[in-house]
């Protein structure tokens, strides 16, 4: 029996949150040379946006709010809110760009797996630079230099999305 769109995108929506806020509690810390290691939501985000397209969004933007107002209590409120959305929207806008040029995701194939990493080094790239600045010329501005703030956020990204996205798709 099929699921009709709406149970299926609530169904994929809560395997998501509860998967987006395991990884995010049980590895916030991992072991990456510049960053916290990776960083696993990235990873499920994009094969869930691969998966199931704007019908999960919500269920992200959720996740990640939710996991920012756990993991981030010493930020002040409005990067603790910027930051999560900012994130969504890149990994939004990588997983669409993945399903507009392949259709589907086919990460076996050379094409595939090719678009993916330079989709997701984008995607983590992106991030990188304005979490950055929004981290050194926020509020509470950052003394850690901008080159290391920028690498210690591009690393844990492309690190998640590259080792759990297919793995999480594959399923």
């Amino acid at each position: 029996m099929r699921l009709s769109p709406l149970p299926r995108a609530f169904l994929l929506g809560a395997v998501y949150l509860a998967l987006h806020l395991a990884a995010a509690v049980y590895y916030h810390e991992g072991v990456g040379h510049t960053g916290p290691g990776p960083w696993l939501p990235a990873g499920i985000a994009m094969a869930f946006l691969i998966l199931g397209g704007f019908t999960l969004l919500p269920f992200i933007i959720l996740g990640n709010l939710l996991s920012a107002y756990v993991l981030l209590p010493a930020v002040s409120g409005t990067v603790r809110l910027i930051w999560p959305l900012l994130l969504c929207a890149c990994w939004t806008m990588a997983a669409f760009e993945i399903r507009r040029v392949s259709g589907q995701f086919r990460p076996w194939t050379m094409r595939g797996a090719a678009h993916f990493a330079l989709s997701s080094l984008l995607c983590s790239v992106i991030c990188g630079l304005l979490g950055a600045a929004l981290l050194k010329y926020g509020p509470h501005g950052s003394v850690v230099p901008l080159h290391a703030l920028a690498i210690g956020i591009v690393e844990p990204q492309l690190m998640g999305m590259l080792l759990v996205a297919p793995i999480v798709l594959h399923f």
